[in-house]
């Protein structure tokens, strides 16, 4: 469920990504959760026993079970409901606060892909990538965390496969049976290390150093054991190490496998960019920052759902002296939209390409849990007979689980979004002159300091965006871009007709400045000189007589 950004629109919901992945984890909880009540009801009826040794056992196998049953549970309500917030998704440069100037490195990025029309990509170096590559061209088309998990995948996978086989040589290399246990434990516990370094987020790197300490060991380590150990060396734990081993290394590899094709159904056919852009010669007097702001209001009218842009340049010209050159620039992003507002079911997620692996991990995961209580119940049931066996596998099964869960986590939280990109480059030259209006006999004139630009250069970028986002501690990247022609032809027109219209005289705007003028008006009005038309009055005749 996503954060409502208006009470009347319900666009911005998104679906809970982990609807049904719970369904799966609840089934297992449940199972882990009874197998752990029933291990209590267990040692409960044999701590009344003299020797209460299975009593203790039971208890230590129910509270580890339980653990785990509500270990599940919450998770479940940690990823029970999923919300966006206003500033939800990130952005895809640094914000730009209104009183703020300038840009940045990720921002000027976004221009520099509009503007060469090509998204650049990250070229694979090593060579267990240019393999990895091989196998999945589209890749590297993809968002980098889901490469990311590609990577580490992969080289578990090849990890996990150079133990396979490094067993099976030292195995069939060991003429005596009593010393083979101990070259599965060996393996056994690399395996598990593997899992281990996999769930702290870590990839196990298979370097020719390794690869040469695991040929020494499955072709020379045979002799070696022979030479310097007994024949019949007994292990530290009599456990069935080979099934064990087995067990972590086969379902390793199945795990990683089922990951990998699942990253394979999210890669990204390549996406080839269509941008336009609108370009104006606009000659006109007035101060050139009157165009950022003009479109900064026009760009307001155009919120989605009211909710302001995401500015990640302004740069406004800056005119210094009485000519010379000025740039500008302007970089918005709309609010992002989702694309995918229906709810994730069982039935779409096994009929759509992007999540029928995903399925297949979760579904492997619950087999591993039900497998993990049931071991622990039969350990109890038929105590001390292979109990040893059966909860060294029930923890191994619950780590495999955990495994495929948390390395499928991230794959559930794909979201597609859709925004769009406006971008305004300013370039002239300007001179100020002084203009003068007005009639100087009458006593009323404008005078005012005009900044006249020739010939700027004016160009306008409108692109469609498509984007995708992994979740709340994700960066979100573009996939998709297209430039949209008639919204930058609209947009362009009208910020060049309004340069244009710009106003060089300096008139009252105000009722007392127009009272004002019509007074001064009225009073050279009635200080103007006679016409010739005017009727002339005589002196008296004492004044006449004394002149």
């Amino acid at each position: 469920m996503g954060y409502e950004f208006n009470p009347q629109s319900q666009r911005f919901d998104v679906p809970n990504p982990h609807r049904v992945e719970n369904l799966f984890l609840a089934v297992g909880a449940v199972l882990m959760i009874a197998s752990g009540f029933t291990s209590l009801f267990i040692a409960r009826t044999r701590m009344s026993h003299p020797d209460n040794v299975a009593g203790w056992a039971a208890l230590g196998a129910a509270v580890l079970t339980l653990f785990a049953g509500f270990t599940l549970v919450a998770w479940i309500l940690w990823q029970l409901r999923f919300y966006f917030g206003r500033d939800q998704p990130s952005s895809l440069a640094p914000n730009m606060s209104p009183t703020q100037t300038g840009g940045s490195k990720e921002a000027q990025a976004i221009t520099e892909t509009m503007r060469q029309n090509a998204f650049h990509y990250p070229v694979p170096v090593s060579g267990i990538d240019q393999l990895l590559y091989t196998w999945m061209p589209d890749l590297i088309f993809s968002p980098l965390p889901l490469q990311d998990i590609a990577r580490v995948q992969f080289r578990n996978l090849l990890a996990f496969a150079a133990i396979l086989v490094s067993a099976l040589i030292a195995v069939f290399g060991v003429s005596n049976p009593g010393q083979r246990p101990i070259v599965f434990m060996l393996y056994c516990i690399m395996g598990i290390w593997i899992l281990l370094r996999a769930l702290r987020g870590g990839a196990t790197q298979i370097s020719v150093f390794s690869l040469i300490v695991l040929s020494v060991m499955a072709v020379v380590g045979p002799v070696l054991m022979q030479t310097l150990l007994p024949a019949n060396l007994p292990l530290p734990v009599e456990m069935n190490w080979a099934a064990l081993a087995a067990l972590v290394v086969l379902g390793g590899i199945v795990a990683t496998t089922l990951l990998l094709f699942s990253v394979l159904a999210q890669t990204l056919r390549p996406t080839t960019i269509s941008m336009t852009n609108h370009l104006e010669v606009v000659s006109f007097n007035g101060a050139p920052n009157q165009i950022s702001l003009h479109f900064a209001r026009a760009l307001q009218e155009l919120w989605f759902e009211k909710i302001p842009n995401r500015r990640y340049i302004d740069v406004p010209p800056q005119l210094t002296g009485s000519r010379g050159m000025f740039v500008g620039e302007m970089l918005e992003e709309s609010q992002p939209v989702p694309t995918e507002s229906s709810a994730l079911t069982l039935s779409y997620c096994l009929s759509a390409r992007e999540y029928r692996h995903l399925i297949a991990v979760t579904s492997l995961a619950l087999l591993l849990i039900a497998g993990s209580s049931a071991m622990t119940l039969l350990a109890i049931w038929r105590w001390p007979a292979g109990a040893f066996d059966l909860v060294a596998g029930s923890g191994l099964s619950f780590l495999l689980a955990l495994f495929c869960l948390g390395s499928s986590r991230r794959l559930w939280r794909r979201f597609r979004f859709t925004s769009r990109l406006y971008w305004l480059e300013l370039q002239g030259n300007f001179q100020e002159s002084n203009v003068d209006y007005g009639n100087l006999l009458q006593g009323f004139r404008s005078q005012k300091t005009v900044t006249s630009v020739e010939d700027m250069t004016l160009r306008l970028w409108v692109a469609d965006v498509d984007s995708i986002y992994y979740g709340h501690d994700s960066k979100r990247y573009m996939v998709g871009m297209a430039g949209n022609s008639a919204e930058s032809d609209r947009l362009g027109l009208h910020l060049a007709e309004f340069a244009r219209s710009q106003s060089v005289i300096v008139s009252p705007t105000s009722a007392r400045d127009a009272e004002r003028v019509s007074q001064i008006s009225g009073m050279n009005q009635g200080s103007a000189l006679p016409d010739s038309k005017a009727t002339i009055v005589p002196l008296p005749a004492e004044a006449s007589r004394g002149m």
